[in-house]
């Protein structure tokens, strides 16, 4: 089933596209973020960050070039759920972005759904809404109590208390798969997986399997738990996999740098994360491609600028805080920017749709770049090898 495009995919407006990204620290790790997808800013801030100016959060502190992951400074949040800004989107679309209608959601009854980053933001808000609307639902989270305070929300929220959580850490292949493994021994079924976890790093950091943070979270941890639980998922068919993206994909106009994967030669934090939203397309699209005839779905979206609390409690400060000031009367909530990711999961109209970038629950173009089949069918190659290469084996 083909879509019917909408006609706004003008990749002119990139050049207008600016990020500006706070630092993070372990105060924040225990606040939400912000679920930042195009946050409207004045062109000046985009001009800043094309000379390569951040502005830092309060908490910031100097640090190496490159860290490890699994200390304390290292901010885990849902998809979209950033310690930063972007910026792409004028305020009247954010404006009418806000006042879409209810949540478009059908019956999920005797469905299993497991949502990636369901602890906070749009990831629970997604939680919520299937849950409400009788599925079963498993959430995963890398913080033990945090999960466990979510679940105990989505519980008593939904109605249903059909809901688990699984702990494990999606910047490590070995708690991939220790998750995976939990995962499916809860689950006889998996009827829909959104990938909705991810992160964005001011600063260059590795994970304890020498990947660099942003691309390994966001791209690798997704594709290795996703094949990890396919068998499952077409087993379960008609199934769904969603991948929560992002509009700043646009701003990786040159593509990957297939060469760079790992963001060793220079570091812009924002233009990592633009990549692995782009990385997350490509992963839709080939994924989609290798599932044709399996009754298995494919299909990503950006959930648009989402506020969980950021900068409060004086944890931003700067150009930062005065562009959350600027923006806070046009952002949505965590709720509003759940509504693509749950139409995906659940709706009929879309049960057969497949590969296809979804924007305030229509089908539409993303970039150019993120058009290009040949690189999505090579990064889904190079992605493969890496697992495989960090010891991680191969599932597929």
């Amino acid at each position: 089933m083909a879509p019917v495009f909408d006609s706004r995919d003008d990749d002119s407006r990139d050049d207008k596209e600016g990020i500006v990204t706070a630092r993070t620290d372990e105060r924040h790790d225990r606040r939400p973020g912000l679920d930042a997808g195009q946050l409207p800013m004045p062109r000046a801030m985009s001009q800043l960050h094309r000379a390569g100016v951040h502005a830092s959060g309060s908490g910031a502190r100097p640090g190496s070039e490159t860290a490890t992951i699994g200390s304390p400074r290292l901010r885990f949040v849902p998809a979209e759920g950033v310690t930063g800004l972007e910026t792409g989107e004028s305020t009247h679309r954010a404006a009418e972005r806000a006042e879409d209608g209810a949540m478009d959601v059908a019956d999920m009854t005797g469905k299993t759904v497991v949502i990636t980053g369901g602890n906070s933001g749009i990831g629970l808000e997604t939680a919520v809404a299937l849950a409400r609307a009788g599925a079963k639902t498993v959430i995963t989270a890398r913080d033990p109590d945090r999960g466990d305070a979510a679940l105990t929300d989505i519980r008593r929220r939904s109605g249903n208390n059909e809901v688990d959580v699984v702990v494990f850490d999606l910047a490590s292949l070995a708690s991939i798969r220790v998750g995976a493994t939990r995962i499916l021994g809860r689950c006889d079924r998996i009827d829909v997986l959104v990938n909705n976890a991810g992160l964005v790093l001011s600063e260059r950091r590795e994970t304890e399997d020498g990947f660099e943070a942003t691309f390994a979270v966001n791209h690798l941890g997704a594709f290795l738990l996703t094949q990890l639980l396919l068998h499952r998922i077409k087993a379960s068919a008609p199934a769904r996999v969603v991948n929560v993206s992002s509009t700043a994909h646009r701003s990786a106009r040159r593509g990957l740098a297939f060469d760079d994967l790992q963001s060793r030669r220079g570091y812009r934090g924002m233009q990592v994360y633009a990549r692995s939203k782009l990385a997350n397309i490509y992963f839709t699209t080939e994924l989609a491609r290798r599932l044709t005839g399996t009754g298995v779905t494919v299909t990503c979206l950006p959930p648009g600028t989402v506020a969980t609390g950021f900068a409060r409690d004086g944890d931003a400060s700067g150009l930062l805080a005065f562009g959350v000031k600027v923006i806070k009367p046009f952002i949505l909530t965590a709720e509003q920017g759940a509504r693509t990711s749950v139409y995906l999961a659940s709706c009929p109209e879309v049960a057969e749709v497949t590969g296809q970038y979804f924007m305030r629950r229509k089908a539409r173009r993303p970039s150019r770049s993120a058009r290009d089949a040949a690189a999505a069918h090579r990064l889904w190659e190079v992605s493969e090898a890496l697992v495989a290469e960090a010891g991680a084996g191969t599932a597929f």
